[in-house]
């Protein structure tokens, strides 16, 4: 299959796409509704919008001169060379048209076979280019150039399918995501078949399928992992027990909670509640209400936070407490219920939209996670950086793994 014809397929969106992406501040401000897994910081979006807004305002009224020159380039019998300043212009330049994103892969093409021998060398434009095709909006584009042989080790960076799987699951595009997941198991990058952000979108997907089948699926995907020693966070351990959970498997979840090392982080202690309800265990919820309002130890490294419930979790709470006809158990849910209430513990916060708020980045692993992900072309760079002191934390990988 043709770019062009790949491109074509997906022009539509593209074109109306373009106009909202054109700013930085306009890409991030989403729809109503909008939800995603990982925040741009995280996938080095907000960096190559950064540059993209130099790189264009540098060119002004060039582009367009600059673009013909590449294709003369690619166009010459003579064995013209694609410059890595050449190709990063080009990815920073494209927009929302076949023309632009084609140019931009032919270039790569060029790029990657020119430097075939290099595969360990300065230049990583995987990423780059995945950031263009992701914030053009063009997911069949980037599922192509991942099969492309003549691409072949120039996306082999976690980073580099890090967006692509993130794109596909903003795109809804679940099955997609389980394919490309796989393909990359397949390679093995930094030999692992269990990379952790890549995993963690797989069964962020699973739980956004809720089915049978998806919950099958990530039992599955876990028991391998287990079995090949991967231990998983906690926000891939919430997941799990979540979709459990709407699956109507409660012991499932129970057992996935288990794992969880801090049993008293909000989404934790919220699905436990809910699993015991749903195994009719309701006397073992109230110690754990009770814990909120009378041992709650505040955490010292975010003051002012309190421990909450949900009121869609009280509410379950309540009415298998009424269900029960247990004057004694109503009796003592009363007495919790006002305690909570009193002391602003509970929180109309939605347990969904708390599972899936986006990860980002944290301070303190921020100089790793750039290593990673961020928009950087060098490699092996020498540069000494001098860490850099930071006066707030954002919600982070730690705080909400």
């Amino acid at each position: 299959m043709s770019w062009s014809h790949v491109l074509r397929t997906c022009n539509s969106s593209l074109f109306g796409f373009n106009t909202l992406c054109r700013s930085p501040v306009a890409n991030i401000l989403r729809p109503v509704g909008y939800r995603q897994l990982f925040t741009p910081s995280v996938l080095g979006l907000d960096g190559y919008l950064s540059a993209r807004e130099k790189i264009q305002i540098q060119f002004s009224n060039m582009t367009g001169k600059f673009q013909d020159r590449m294709r003369e380039v690619l166009l010459s019998e003579k064995n013209n060379t694609i410059f890595t300043e050449d190709l990063k212009n080009a990815a920073h330049l494209a927009e929302a048209n076949t023309d632009d994103i084609e140019l931009v892969l032919d270039m790569a093409k060029k790029f990657n076979k020119q430097n075939s021998g290099l595969r360990f060398g300065t230049f990583v434009f995987g990423p780059v280019v995945m950031r263009m095709l992701h914030h053009l909006d063009c997911p069949d584009v980037a599922i192509q150039a991942l099969k492309s042989e003549e691409l072949d080790g120039f996306f082999d960076q976690l980073a580099s399918y890090q967006i692509v799987l993130d794109l596909l699951y903003e795109k809804e595009r679940y099955e997609d995501v389980i394919d490309v997941f796989r393909n990359l198991q397949n390679k093995r990058l930094q030999g692992t078949k269990f990379p952790k952000n890549c995993f963690m979108i797989v069964i962020a997907t699973c739980y956004k399928m809720n089915s049978q089948e998806s919950l099958k699926m990530v039992l599955d995907f876990m028991k391998e992992a287990e079995e090949s020693g991967i231990s998983v966070n906690r926000r891939c351990l919430i997941f799990i027990a979540a979709l459990a959970l709407r699956q109507n498997h409660p012991h499932i979840s129970l057992e996935y909670l288990a794992k969880a090392r801090n049993v008293s982080h909000i989404a934790i202690r919220n699905l436990r509640i809910l699993a015991l309800v749903d195994t009719s265990r309701i006397e073992e919820t109230l110690p754990i209400l009770r814990g909120v309002v009378q041992i709650d130890i505040p955490d010292n490294r975010r003051p002012g936070k309190k421990s909450h419930i949900f009121r869609e979790t009280i509410e379950a709470v309540e009415a298998a407490v009424q269900k029960s006809n247990d004057k004694e158990l109503i009796g003592e849910f009363k007495h919790l219920l006002r305690s909570l209430e009193e002391n602003h513990h509970i929180t109309e916060n939605n347990l969904d939209r708390y599972v899936t708020e986006p990860i980002d980045i944290f301070k303190s692993n921020e100089k790793q996670d750039k290593a990673m992900l961020a928009a950087s072309f060098y490699r092996n760079s020498r540069t000494k950086r001098h860490p850099q002191k930071y006066t707030q934390n954002r919600k982070g990988l730690m705080e909400r793994e």
